[in-house]
């Protein structure tokens, strides 16, 4: 009982200490941000980066209207490919309200997601612009994310 109890006063403490910068609010794994890249960065390497776990920063495009289950993040730049972030093991999610034009960082693994004609159309039903980006809409670019720190 104490063990748990401990466990539970550090995991609010470290969310309390993240969610205390500038406004900012974590969700998932606490991590630490240090040297992120950028989604500029990510699109002109993207081969670099596939598989790999890192720390990506950018501004939330749009959120799942249904459960906040996805951001897809965006920034300024010529052809730049959307990014939608996925939770670890659909094990949290955001807020779908007051998060589309904040700066977030995110840590998790890059890879590329094949998307079905059932998935694209479940995406379209909870607010995704599948292709807007003038990419096509049925492979994209993910980051199965540990933690994300949305504001700040």
């Amino acid at each position: 009982m104490k063990t748990l109890l401990a466990s539970l006063t550090l995991c609010l403490a470290t969310q309390a200490a993240a969610d205390s910068v500038a406004g900012s609010k974590s969700y998932g794994k606490p991590f630490a941000v240090k040297n992120p890249i950028s989604l500029a960065e990510l699109n002109k390497n993207l081969d670099q980066y596939l598989g790999k776990t890192l720390q990506l920063q950018a501004t939330v495009g749009r959120v799942c209207k249904k459960k906040g289950c996805w951001i897809s993040i965006t920034d300024e730049g010529e052809g730049l490919r959307n990014v939608r972030v996925r939770f670890a093991d659909y094990s949290y999610f955001v807020p779908g309200y007051t998060q589309v034009g904040k700066r977030i960082t995110i840590v998790g693994k890059v890879v590329i997601k094949e998307l079905s004609e059932a998935e694209q159309k479940h995406l379209k039903s909870d607010g995704a612009e599948l292709g807007a980006d003038g990419h096509p809409a049925d492979k994209e670019i993910n980051v199965i994310a540990d933690g994300v720190i949305i504001g700040g």
